[in-house]
């Protein structure tokens, strides 16, 4: 259902180097955690799978990502959403509250 292949993210620098060759298949109807100290790259990973990044925030990325068997990587937010959803962790503060 998701999948990740050799992605790689940063912002424009090594120095700002997100996600190295990073790997990763989740099937449909796993539940998964994902955990880590702020800044660790949760909201990115989300995001990418969103195509908000690298469309609205700039990043550099390589790999490929792959929802429900489609190539994603490229793909604008809006040609997404009938994919995927997010709700973030401060709900109140997006467009739609």
């Amino acid at each position: 259902m998701i999948e990740l292949k050799q992605f790689s993210l940063d912002y424009g620098s090594d120095d700002s180097r997100i996600f190295r060759r990073l790997s990763l298949e989740y099937q449909k109807a796993e539940f998964s955690v994902i955990c880590g100290p702020t800044g660790s790259g949760k909201s990115t990973l989300l995001k990418s799978l969103l195509g908000i990044v690298p469309n609205l925030n700039y990043a550099r990325v390589s790999g490929e990502v792959n929802l429900d068997g489609k190539e994603i990587s490229g793909k604008r937010p809006q040609a997404l959403s009938h994919l995927v959803g997010y709700v973030n962790q401060t709900p109140e503060s997006a467009f739609v509250a």
